[in-house]
């Protein structure tokens, strides 16, 4: 069990070649999975809000959209900058919460295996 993070702006971004793509590129933020259902929530964080600790029987793969949102597990803080792919393995006790002054707002994916 654990937490891994991703830089986006270090990824390899891959070009999308052929007739009606100019400058577009593209990087995977989920590779294929074997999951047997995905699910997605948008989660917005006011000022010194936080949600519980939890865990579950589920990988979620998070990404900062806005603010300074910060996952939080028994072992380590993580801030979420923009950018930041992170993913948390089922069973990792963890929560996200907002300890800057404007709202952050983090979108989940979830994955069932």
């Amino acid at each position: 069990m654990d937490v891994k993070t991703r830089k986006l702006s270090k990824d390899e971004w891959e070009p999308w070649l052929g007739e009606g793509y100019k400058a577009a590129y593209s990087t995977m933020m989920i590779q294929k999975t074997s999951a047997s259902a995905v699910s997605t929530r948008i989660i917005k964080l006011n000022p010194g809000g936080h949600t519980e600790t939890h865990s579950h029987e589920r990988l979620h793969h998070v990404i900062a959209l806005e603010g300074d949102p910060m996952l939080e597990t028994d072992t380590e803080n993580i801030l979420l900058d923009r950018l930041t792919l992170v993913k948390i393995d089922s069973g990792v006790p963890h929560r996200f919460m907002n300890k800057g002054k404007t709202p952050a707002i983090i979108l989940v994916i979830n994955l069932f295996q």
